[in-house]
């Protein structure tokens, strides 16, 4: 468990590295999202639920392949990356504090663009409702959680009430219109994204140093990418992994 830290500036300066270094997981979340909201509106209109079901599970994985495999590659990469930029040994404290901050973006992405499909209905009433029921759950989650725990406190409270808000839209949809985002193809990015941190961290954890910060994520992102083409985890992927070929001249 992470040590208490009293000194607020030490605080501040752990805690805002963990979560600047977690928003590169949600990288791509802004555009799939502006892209989602004409086709969902057009949708609605037309009430072609199927389209919507496909959109929240095309969403989710496309979401989920990216959110879980970054997650990956900057866990295994954290204390060296520390240490290789010359950063105060302080922000090695960040890394336990990423873990939990990473997991509430994997689930927020991962879970689709579930406030979209419902902020574009006619229930948008219940959006408002999910966010109250998030902003009464956040703040004496992480009043407790940070007396208790300390930096890691937030991270923890986060992780839980995404975890709590995501889970009432999911129901929601469910049982309203028997959507849900998940499919097969969920539990295999998760278990390629698991399998690739267990190569890495059986063959590079001993090493530490630039060289084999490259090397160990240049041999997860070859197994990761590698995965998701051979396994066929998003119609989306192949399309932009053919235009790269094309353009780096190895296929015709």
């Amino acid at each position: 468990m992470l040590p208490l830290i009293r000194d607020g500036m030490r605080f501040v300066g752990i805690y805002t590295l963990a979560v600047y270094v977690g928003s590169l997981i949600q990288a791509i979340q802004r555009s799939v999202v502006a892209a989602s909201l004409g086709p969902l509106s057009r949708a609605w209109k037309d009430k072609d639920y199927g389209r919507i079901g496909r959109i929240y599970q095309r969403t989710s994985i496309n979401q989920l392949i990216f959110s879980a495999g970054m997650f990956v590659l900057i866990w295994i990469n954290f204390t060296d990356g520390v240490l290789t930029f010359h950063l105060k040994d302080d922000y090695l404290l960040a890394r336990p504090i990423f873990f939990y901050i990473g997991l509430m973006r994997i689930v927020d992405m991962g879970t689709g663009v579930n406030t979209q499909i419902i902020s574009t209905s006619i229930f948008w009433r219940f959006d408002f409702f999910t966010g109250v029921v998030l902003a009464a759950l956040t703040l004496p989650a992480n009043y407790f959680l940070t007396k208790a725990l300390g930096p890691i406190g937030p991270a923890i409270a986060d992780l839980i009430t995404f975890s709590i808000y995501n889970g009432i839209r999911f129901l929601f949809l469910y049982r309203k219109f028997g959507m849900q985002p998940f499919t097969l193809q969920t539990v295999y990015t998760l278990l390629l994204a698991l399998g690739g941190y267990f190569v890495c961290y059986f063959l590079f954890n001993a090493y530490h140093g630039f060289g084999w910060l490259v090397l160990r994520s240049v041999v997860f992102i070859g197994l990761y990418t590698t995965g998701v083409l051979t396994l066929h985890l998003s119609d989306d992927i192949l399309p932009v992994w053919r235009t790269i070929k094309k353009r780096l001249g190895i296929s015709k």
